[in-house]
């Protein structure tokens, strides 16, 4: 593939229940010039079958194997292996609307911007109960959608849950500023640093308020729903 625009990491493990759903998804993107890199971490409930299935049938796909069963470990896969101008990433219990990845590069003018940022929703689907989605209400001291700006004029976006998976990221910018995300055990928290690192350190960044994530919140094996150890975010901030 050429003139690839995104490469969207899918990092996963065990995540049969929802990985279809979520593919599905990403497959459906009104942007069309993007790679999905799907990095499994030993899954033995048929979601690496169902990866090698998308990948036989869509070129776009591609399965990686993990050594490590580390959330960071795997994105940080997708960062060495990514051929597209910037890096996005879906974890496997969410899904996407089909606009998500057109809507923010069309914010990157043309590729320049540093990391460009959404809004996202909080999605509850508890078994025998109508799906709930509603807008996260955070952040709502940011600029209007298309300004550029930097951390240092809008702090704010530095505020509430760090979701960097509502947001793209210019590929020479994480790799120039060697921006990776720790590789620890687990999945919990080991965002935090990146979601920092990258917004501090760039030169540009761009938000919009519309959501277009849906962040599954009732997964009852995800790591922030079985966090044993309440002090493990602030240990994983140092």
């Amino acid at each position: 593939m050429s003139n690839i625009k995104i490469s969207i990491v899918l990092p996963a493990l065990n995540s049969i229940d929802y990985i279809r759903q979520c593919v599905d998804s990403i497959l459906a993107q009104s942007l069309t010039e993007f790679e999905l890199l799907c990095i499994d971490a030993g899954s033995t409930d048929g979601t690496l079958e169902a990866f090698n299935d998308y990948a036989a049938r869509d070129q776009r796909v591609r399965v990686i194997n993990s050594d490590m069963k580390s959330y960071g470990h795997q994105v940080n896969l997708g960062i060495d292996a990514a051929a597209g101008d910037y890096l996005g990433i879906v974890e496997s219990d969410d899904f996407i609307r089909p606009d998500m990845f057109e809507s923010l590069y069309a914010l990157s003018r043309n590729g320049s911007v540093d990391v460009v940022k959404g809004n996202y929703y909080d999605y509850l689907d508890y078994e025998g109960m109508r799906p709930i989605s509603a807008p996260s209400g955070e952040r709502k001291k940011m600029p209007v959608s298309g300004k550029v700006f930097t951390v240092n004029e809008y702090p704010h976006i530095l505020t509430g849950h760090p979701s960097i998976w509502s947001a793209i990221y210019r590929l020479d910018f994480l790799r120039n500023k060697n921006i990776r995300l720790m590789e620890l055990p687990g999945g919990g928290w080991t965002d935090n640093p990146f979601f920092y690192e990258t917004l501090c350190s760039a030169r540009s960044i761009c938000w919009t308020s519309k959501p277009y994530y849906y962040y599954r919140r009732s997964n009852p094996n995800s790591s922030s729903n079985k966090m044993p150890d309440l002090s493990l975010p602030v240990r994983r901030m140092m």
